[in-house]
């Protein structure tokens, strides 16, 4: 297929570096899954925690973050991409991508928060929703709950 029409997906992994945590099963499963997906004219770009290592596939990139802290310089070191999509609903977007898959996992932090903590989340969800081209949830329950709030 012609390089000039593939779409190039990136998938934040970056919570491998937590293998025994929720956000961290579901990267792993991502990162499985898509490493096989025989799908042409897609190309993935897995955005890894440095101490994991490179993921390996035909259709796949694994791009190391060495030190997110550098916050000025990092987003620049990445690739352009058509679509950018977070495992997990907390973790910051680096770069404006066209295209922006938000899935939202759980609101527990409507019933553990109250008052401006539990104001903070609501803004920072809300922020991801207002960039999202796609808003997926992992439940019925959730997408009921953030019906509710809206």
């Amino acid at each position: 297929m012609n390089k000039a029409k593939r779409k190039n997906i990136l998938i934040d992994l970056s919570d491998l570096k937590h293998p025994n945590c929720g956000f961290g099963q579901i990267a792993i499963n991502y990162s499985k899954r898509f490493a096989n997906l025989p799908i042409e004219g897609l190309h993935f770009f897995y955005l890894l925690p440095n101490c994991y290592p490179k993921i390996h596939s035909k259709n796949v990139t694994s791009v190391l973050v060495r030190n997110r802290k550098i916050r000025k310089w990092f987003p620049f070191t990445l690739p352009k991409v058509d679509i950018w999509h977070s495992v997990n609903q907390y973790n910051k977007l680096y770069r404006q991508s066209p295209k922006f898959i938000f899935t939202i996992h759980d609101l527990n932090f409507l019933f553990e928060q109250e008052g401006q903590k539990r104001q903070e989340f609501l803004q920072r969800i809300q922020q991801k929703i207002d960039k999202a081209t796609i808003i997926t949830t992992i439940s019925h329950y959730v997408a009921d709950e953030i019906k509710k709030i809206h």
